[in-house]
């Protein structure tokens, strides 16, 4: 098989299409998928269709984006169990240091950096209950249905995803091809092979992640446990304050 599919957010579109060069040089056929201004669910559906070798780049937008996790949780569960499925980090925009916008790699290497995405889906899913008011109509419901359910599943997902001890996209960018073959392997008959093209200079840079705004609903506890929450009503706690921790041991 020479087909590989990089599936990606938007926001990482340059990335994708460095990693797509690459993997060119390398002799692959690349198939790409994009999510973002997509109907919901459709990065979810085109991970489920390609069953070669799957990149999945994921970054803040990814991360934050409601048509991106739609279904995630189940899909990455089946795709995980595949040969050759790998999870890249990518970058975003992030404000830095005196609110300076730099691209910034995501990071999961601490338990808060994972609950800072849950507290950042079940601040949405408040905000959107209360948009939507009190009274409960089957439009209201249909509405709030998704961003409830990302904000029950999102922890569970990015444990899944820290389990594969993701690389960095620019580790395969930058790479003379053999972490790529330790991933992936080689194509079954390379064609098209493609001579490098030379890459500027990348510069990774880290900021602190931003505190969460407000008192929200935070099942914590489902990270260390591994259990996805599965109740009908999220109770209502306050966020816990995301201090920095000793990065885990790989």
């Amino acid at each position: 098989m020479n087909r590989i599919h990089v599936a990606h957010h938007g926001s990482a579109a340059g990335e994708a299409s460095k990693l797509s060069q690459k993997l060119q040089t390398q002799g692959w056929e690349v198939f790409s998928s994009e999510c973002g201004n997509q109907e919901s669910g459709a990065l979810s559906d085109a991970l489920i269709t390609f069953t070669g070798p799957t990149l999945l780049l994921i970054n803040d937008g990814l991360l934050h984006d409601i048509n991106c996790q739609t279904g995630m949780l189940e899909t990455f569960r089946e795709i995980d169990r595949r040969e050759h499925t790998h999870v890249l980090l990518a970058s975003s925009m992030r404000n830095g240091p005196g609110n300076v916008q730099a691209r910034v790699l995501t990071s999961l290497d601490r338990v808060s950096d994972v609950i800072r995405y849950m507290n950042y889906w079940q601040n949405a899913y408040l905000i959107k209950r209360r948009e939507l008011g009190a009274t409960s109509t089957p439009e209201s419901a249909a509405a709030l249905a998704p961003v409830r359910t990302v904000s029950q599943e999102i922890g569970e997902f990015l444990k899944l995803v820290r389990k594969q001890k993701p690389h960095s996209v620019y580790d395969l960018i930058d790479d003379d091809g053999s972490l790529l073959t330790k991933l992936i392997g080689t194509p079954t008959n390379p064609s098209n092979r493609q001579e490098p093209i030379p890459e500027s200079p990348v510069v990774e840079t880290t900021v602190e992640a931003e505190s969460p705004v407000e008192s929200v609903e935070t099942p914590i506890a489902e990270i260390m446990a591994g259990a996805a929450a599965t109740a009908g009503v999220i109770a209502t706690t306050t966020l816990v304050p995301e201090t920095p921790e000793t990065p885990e041991t790989p």
